[in-house]
């Protein structure tokens, strides 16, 4: 019995013993997604060698799908999907929000120059589907440490493509993300807005139609804090020509519209606050300060349209 059928028959066990749904222990017994790939890598002689690498991500029902990379000479499929199982249930008792994954080489890394290991390791990265920071994150393990990570990590293709925001006081729903994404997968350049206006006032849409008037965006809920942002205007953003903005909706729409990003609004649902209350709806002294400073930016916004003009 190796390592994978003897994890499955102890997840039997522990479901029986738990009573978990037939359905659910047939589910977890199975990895969602298991990979085997081979990685061609230029020795230091001149020659090359091809590396056989796995893959496996048993459950992201939890999270995203996260975990180390294992390298040994004697390394088996059987051992990474066993090991990704581990990583679900490790993930379930520490109450931590992601799946279950795990990655492997099998290859001696004490066998390897730096400059072979390295290769290996960005092989490792290039190779591997799907990956990102919102999807599946390896990690290091056994044959691999900080420097390895630091590869991995410096791999262009890691980086995220888009900057996600939520507002803290229970009104987005995170089940909602994935409509916002496929919104901004197919546009580039645009931030993308979850829109719910029905959520506000009549006070606070009367205050948006005015502000609509008079910049030009054709925005109709501008204060939504469920935004999907491409990873260059989250970039842009956080420069120094917006440490006076003040406040994170209108300015921020106007400040990206000049700078030739596009608008898009996706309707979402979304709940009622649970916590938390508004910064500028407050009171009226706050209300009065926001509505003269987001004016102001309006008009000149809207000048510098027209002179563009």
């Amino acid at each position: 019995m190796n390592v994978w059928e003897e994890a499955q028959l102890n997840l039997r066990k522990a479901a029986e013993t738990m009573g978990l749904e037939p359905e659910i222990t047939e589910r977890l017994l199975t990895p969602m997604r298991f990979t085997e790939f081979t990685i061609p890598v230029r020795m230091d002689d001149g020659s090359k060698k091809i590396f056989i690498a796995y893959r496996s991500v048993h459950q992201d029902a939890t999270g995203l799908t996260k975990d180390g990379t294992r390298m040994r000479p004697d390394l088996t499929p059987e051992e990474i999907k066993a090991l990704s199982l581990f990583m679900s249930i490790k993930h379930g008792v520490a109450g931590i929000p992601a799946g279950g994954g795990k990655g492997g080489i099998k290859a001696d890394p004490a066998k390897l120059s730096e400059g072979e290991y390295e290769r290996l390791i960005r092989g490792f990265m290039r190779r591997l589907a799907p990956k990102g920071a919102f999807v599946d994150v390896p990690g290091a393990d056994i044959g691999t440490g900080t420097q390895a990570m630091a590869w991995m990590l410096d791999h262009r293709k890691l980086r995220p493509s888009w900057l996600i925001t939520l507002d803290a006081d229970g009104q987005h729903m995170p089940e909602e993300v994935p409509l916002l994404l496929a919104e901004a997968k197919k546009c580039r350049n645009t931030l993308i807005i979850g829109s719910c206006p029905e959520r506000s006032s009549w006070m606070r849409q009367m205050v948006w139609a005015f502000f609509r008037l008079i910049s030009g965006l054709q925005v109709n809920d501008m204060t939504s804090g469920f935004k999907v942002y491409p990873v260059r205007a989250a970039s842009v953003l956080c420069g120094p020509k917006t440490e006076n903005l003040g406040y994170q909706d209108v300015p921020t729409l106007l400040f990206l519209s000049r700078r030739g990003f596009k608008i898009c609004e996706i309707a979402v649902n979304m709940a009622p606050r649970r916590s938390g209350k508004s910064r500028v709806f407050s009171s009226w002294s706050k209300v009065t300060l926001y509505m003269f400073k987001v004016t102001r930016l309006c008009c000149f916004h809207r000048l510098a349209v027209l002179a563009k003009k």
